[in-house]
């Protein structure tokens, strides 16, 4: 897949230059090809090391007529506000479009320009990240044509829980391309970001003899199992003979029609829920069974400082040692 990511300013240090860079190596490492359009030159020459893509400073009547950009498939404007390169936006005629909003408490954008709301209408997907920046760009800018897709990352979230999330926004905004680069069956298993411990690091009552609840773990992938509703392997056919196969490939261009734009990405996002509360339940059972092993731990620890400090009472030969004080007895 061809990708374009297209940005305000190419620096080193500040959060949109970063996150370009982050999902750069994303793209990059599952064998798309990126570009990225910057409106300024970097700050500092880019070595293809440090950034797999091609950079290209560009103004918005160049990038329109720039061959790379008018054959990708999914385009990135990421900012904080106007900036001359979203003007090509209601000129796009193909691909996917995400537009990434990144929170800027001085402000962001150049006084005196098009709002940055009526632009970024015809974009298939707005990214926010966190809540406050979701609020921002209603608040600031007025953007209210559609739910803004908050990724729900902070500074102590890790790549790998960020790729997680970031997939999840790409495979909803590109759910109903043709080739469906990123569907979402093929999201990383949970396990595969977060794996399980191992036996030498597994605290006492965790696990699968630790969880106690309503919930097994059994039941709780059962539930991820199940989550997967969709049926991609679907093929219309007919076994009436002669006629059988072109009834077949008649229905499948009839409803191709509505099932590609429409019915599939809303099957598709109702699996990712689908996906999502069963990861989040699974999650709950883990943490609920370490805080039972954290709490069971922390009773064995009295029960010995008591025993401990019940021999000391005898080896002193002072058994009121142990009892509370006068003034702190309950009254019979």
């Amino acid at each position: 897949m061809q990708v374009s990511l297209i940005t305000p300013y190419l620096n080193t240090e500040d959060a949109i230059s970063q996150r370009v860079a982050s999902q750069a190596h994303f793209f990059h490492g599952r064998g798309d090809k990126v570009f990225i359009y910057s409106a300024r030159p970097p700050a500092q020459p880019v070595d293809s090391e440090s950034l797999p893509a091609r950079v290209v400073v560009s103004t918005d009547t160049a990038l329109t007529d720039d061959a790379y950009f008018a054959a990708s498939e999914l385009f990135i404007f990421h900012g904080a506000g106007f900036y001359p390169l979203l003007a090509v936006l209601p000129q796009l005629e193909r691909g996917a479009v995400i537009f990434y909003y990144h929170y800027d408490p001085a402000g962001g954008g150049e006084a005196g320009q098009p709002a940055l709301a009526s632009l970024i209408t015809c974009v298939d997907l707005v990214v926010a990240e966190g809540e406050e920046a979701a609020r921002s760009l209603a608040e600031r800018h007025d953007y209210r044509a559609a739910p803004v897709h908050v990724l729900p990352v902070t500074a102590a979230s890790s790549a790998a829980e960020y790729a997680l999330f970031w997939t999840e926004a790409v495979a909803a905004a590109t759910a109903w391309l043709p080739n469906r680069p990123y569907p979402f069956g093929r999201l990383p298993a949970w396990e595969e970001l977060h794996p399980p411990p191992r036996a030498s690091e597994t605290t006492p009552g965790t696990g699968a003899d630790g969880l106690t609840g309503a919930v097994s773990e059994a039941e709780a992938q059962k539930l991820l199992a199940g989550a997967a509703t969709a049926q991609r392997d679907y093929v219309v056919r007919s076994r009436l003979p002669i006629v059988g196969p072109l009834i077949a490939w008649v229905r499948r261009n009839l409803t191709s029609h509505l099932r590609e734009p429409y019915i599939d990405p809303t099957f598709e996002r109702q699996e990712s829920f689908n996906r999502q509360v069963a990861q989040a339940l699974a999650t709950l059972i883990h943490q609920k069974g370490a805080e039972q092993a954290a709490l069971e731990e922390r009773i064995r620890r009295l029960e010995q400082r008591l025993a401990e400090l019940s021999r000391r009472s005898q080896a002193t030969g002072d058994p009121q040692s142990l009892n509370p004080p006068a003034e702190n007895r309950l009254q019979p």
